[in-house]
């Protein structure tokens, strides 16, 4: 028997740093970072961030604090615009990359696009000590 399809998230609302829920309550942590050389926070123009979120369990809620300077880059909130799509609450606009189950862990792959239809590749970097 096939598995059931994944169906992504209609909101995903900033709870605490590095942390977001969907609309039923769902924990999603910032696994990962990726930045391009030419985002702001590199103090030059552009943008480019892939984020990777997996869905946790209210157990595995770690605190963030040391990675708090990363992921304030992030949205607020994060909308769902189109089945592919997602607007941040800061204007942004996010394509979603992948969204799979492995094993038991669900994960969202977003990439943020500098322009509508036009994507930015980054560089992944890792959030959590493996």
């Amino acid at each position: 028997m096939a598995a059931a399809p994944l169906i992504h998230p209609v909101t995903l609302i900033r709870d605490t740093p590095g942390y977001y829920r969907d609309e039923y309550h769902r924990l999603w942590m910032v696994l990962c970072l990726g930045f391009t050389s030419d985002h702001p926070i590199h103090n030059t123009p552009g943008a480019g961030i892939t984020v990777t979120l997996w869905r946790v369990e209210e157990c595995c809620k770690i605190p963030l604090s040391y990675y708090f300077p990363s992921v304030t880059c992030l949205p607020r909130m994060w909308q769902k615009y189109s089945y592919f799509s997602y607007s941040g609450t800061d204007s942004s606009f996010w394509i979603i990359e992948e969204h799979v189950r492995i094993d038991e862990v669900e994960q969202l792959v977003l990439q943020m696009e500098d322009q509508i239809g036009r994507s930015t590749h980054s560089v992944a970097k890792p959030m959590h000590p493996q």
